[in-house]
């Protein structure tokens, strides 16, 4: 069995696991418990009532019996539990993106706090010195390399096992090292869809989290614009990404739609094409399967509201769908497919344009769509252009990533970007690729006295 192999295998097993879960908040209990080198359903049940019983919704009992005889656990003894090493990494990575740094150190706390005061690793010390290790590395990496070599003194006469260990630990603790100041160079896997367009994809967010607490209204429009180049399309999938991060505790549902060209009767053409995005076929079925077919895709999770993605390729002519067009679009939203909407479902609907001249189509869209539309259950939002990146942008991405540049050369680098790219999207991220990706330090290339424009890689730093 491949590496490859154990790890995809994983990664379905965690997906089928929160896909069953009978409560939102198993998934988090799970991540929580991955931090431990190994669990007993003691130090579980202190995780879940330290950390999941003050909610909304209070994890009950029951849950850590779920989780101690899922897939996801293997027992390897007495009341002694062990995540595989290759779901631990998915639940820990789960963890760090869904809480913030202060939960991982009170986590950490807990273990060290149950290691040091219980006895119930008596008799493994290798186990013992494993947990207080982990729990000490999340809370001071730098301390955990003196703390294992403290406890390597104290260990020097229990014979070859014992060295073999701290050899083993201080290897692991070297790995984890090495990953850490690669994640601190980019740490963000999505990093490339989140350079700028922080105005927009705030409106977004904001309005987006709004209606899903407000319940209404059913359907929010968002239309974006840009010239070409611009990450107009990007930016759709921007959305996708962040929105599932940040709304974690939803369903989140894409569909794909197809522009379709308008027949005599456009309602009929908008009807085919939301089917035929749903995987319908709009000779058989009609719009009211769709409600169905988005219940089955919440498999279980029924108590969690679903939020629709529509997702709309990029427009870059009005010959398909004009301005005319659109309004018509806007109303079948609102009054074929909203009260198709059960009470916990909502809609968030891309539609975006790459066109030479974006302005002036903001200002045919503010007047002759957003403001003239007055609609109960769909509301319509206009947001900036995707404008051209600048240099104050570039320092901000790589400030909030975490993307060390060497000071001196900061300035050169970013105008060098700017200069070669005149502020497109596209192409200033093709740069930024390759700043990350070339291996050679870029204070050797100045040293070497290379002027080369295209010369802007650096190395670790």
């Amino acid at each position: 069995m491949t590496e490859e192999f154990r790890k995809t295998h994983a990664l379905r097993q965690v997906q089928a696991f929160e896909r069953q879960s009978r409560h939102p908040d198993l998934m988090g209990l799970a991540r929580h418990a991955a931090l431990p080198v190994a669990l007993n359903s003691e130090l579980l049940h202190l995780l879940r009532v330290n950390f999941f019983l003050d909610t909304t919704q209070p994890l009950p009992f029951t849950a850590e019996t779920d989780l101690l005889f899922s897939p996801l656990v293997e027992e390897i003894g007495e009341d002694l539990f062990e995540i595989r090493p290759e779901v631990r990494d998915i639940l820990l990575k789960g963890l760090v993106q869904s809480y913030p740094p202060r939960r991982i150190r009170e986590i950490a706390t807990l273990l060290w706090q149950y290691t040091r005061r219980s006895f119930v690793w008596n008799g493994r010390a290798g186990l013992e010195r494993a947990q207080q290790l982990t729990a000490v590395y999340h809370l001071n990496p730098e301390a955990a390399k003196q703390w294992l070599a403290d406890a390597e003194k104290n260990a020097e006469s229990e014979g070859a096992a014992s060295r073999e260990w701290f050899v083993a630990m201080r290897e692991e603790l070297s790995r984890r090292e090495n990953r850490q100041n690669k994640e601190l160079r980019i740490h963000d896997p999505y990093w490339s869809l989140k350079l700028e367009r922080i105005t927009q994809y705030s409106k977004v967010s904001y309005l987006t989290r709004l209606m899903l607490k407000e319940r209404k209204p059913k359907i929010n429009v968002f239309i974006w614009y840009g010239m070409e180049g611009q990450g107009v399309d990007m930016f759709a999938e921007r959305l996708k990404i962040e929105l599932q991060e940040e709304l974690d505790y939803v369903n989140f549902y894409e569909i794909n739609p197809i522009w379709p060209l308008l027949k005599i009767d456009p309602n009929r053409s908008f009807d085919d094409m939301i089917l035929e995005a749903f995987d319908f076929d709009p000779n058989n079925e009609n719009l009211n399967h769709i409600p169905g077919r988005i219940r089955s895709y919440a498999q279980g999770r029924h108590y969690r509201q679903t939020l629709v993605y529509i997702r709309h390729q990029p427009l870059k002519t009005n010959k398909i769908i004009g301005i005319k067009e659109l309004k018509v679009y806007f109303e079948w939203l609102e009054i074929y497919l909203a009260p198709m909407l059960e009470k916990n479902v909502f809609v968030i609907c891309g539609v975006s344009y790459i066109l030479p001249n974006p302005s002036k189509l903001a200002s045919v869209l503010e007047n002759k769509v957003v403001e003239p539309l007055v609609l109960k259950r769909t509301a319509i939002h206009l947001l900036e252009e995707l404008d051209k990146v600048t240099k104050r942008d570039l320092l901000e991405f790589l400030k909030n990533h975490n993307i060390k540049l060497p000071p001196s050369l900061m300035d050169d680098v970013l105008e060098k970007i700017i200069k070669k790219t005149h502020g497109a999207y596209d192409a200033t991220l093709v740069e930024l690729k390759n700043i990350i990706s070339r291996p050679y330090d870029i204070e050797l290339d100045e040293e070497r006295g290379d002027d080369d424009d295209d010369d802007m890689g650096f190395g670790e730093y």
